[in-house]
């Protein structure tokens, strides 16, 4: 399958036209004040570029189980002993749970906004001026700025988000910020030398990004190079010819850590 990415050309459009289309068209003044904007600006030109913007108000609202107050303390000290350098964003409401992260050195960079409502538009702005490699940690979907920018440039953003996006993470059973999957491949279908992969829409309120079932297509009168599984196919009751498997990975224990660094290639 093909990886996803987009040349430096395509994320310099999105870059540029990020601030004249979806802060300040989209009538974000509505949600902050033209000073907040032009302060954040300044600040992100001042204290940037970041390897990692942390969506903070998701991290904390995310969780399955009870909030706790180590929760933002774990996720970003993940990154920071990775050497990276950390934006954590949020609103005031973030004041109670830093405490412990202004101790960590070199500190992470840290910007509350004044409300809640603008705080996304503020950390996808942040990652654009960064750059295309910079990673984004929010659960948080942020379908609705794709459609506030000009419809050539709305395919490169969604590209460039599934890439930088980290929206699947939990904690180990020892506390550890953990990474688990992430949409490195284009999703859509795919013809081998065997037949056709078609992946299914199998997002659900338990799964919003989906959980990767792919329907597998195969030519049984083609000599595969690897053997195909046995289990889980059926022939059509119209032709032998044709098998389907469906593809969905057996669930795996997840892992206690990620190397960073082999995500963001």
């Amino acid at each position: 399958m093909e990886r996803i990415g987009i040349t430096q050309d395509e994320f310099e459009a999105i870059q540029k036209a990020f601030l004249d289309q979806v802060i300040v068209a989209s009538n974000i003044f509505y949600k902050s004040t033209p000073d907040e904007v032009e302060n954040f600006v300044k600040f992100v030109e001042r204290t940037g570029p970041y390897d990692v913007v942390i969506d903070g108000l998701n991290v904390l609202n995310k969780q399955k189980r009870p909030r706790q107050a180590d929760v933002l303390d774990r996720t970003v000290k993940h990154f920071h002993d990775q050497g990276k350098k950390v934006l954590l964003l949020g609103s005031k409401i973030l004041v109670r749970y830093i405490s412990n992260i202004k101790r960590l050195n070199p500190k992470p960079v840290i910007y509350m906004t004044d409300t809640t409502k603008a705080d996304d538009s503020f950390f996808l702005y942040a990652a654009l001026q960064s750059g295309k490699d910079t990673l984004i940690v929010s659960k948080d979907k942020l379908r609705d700025h794709k459609y506030l920018l000009d419809p050539k440039l709305r395919h490169l953003f969604q590209r460039w988000l599934k890439k930088a996006q980290i929206y699947d993470w939990f904690y180990s059973r020892y506390g550890d910020f953990t990474i688990g999957k992430r949409h490195l491949y284009n999703i859509g279908p795919h013809k081998d030398e065997g037949g056709w992969h078609l992946p299914l829409n199998d997002i659900d309120k338990d799964s919003p990004f989906g959980n990767f079932t792919v329907l597998c297509l195969r030519d049984t009168s083609i000599k595969m190079t690897q053997k195909t599984p046995a289990r889980n196919q059926y022939s059509s009751s119209e032709s032998k010819k044709y098998k389907i498997y469906y593809g969905k990975k057996r669930q795996q224990k997840k892992p206690s850590s990620v190397d960073l660094e082999e995500l963001m290639k």
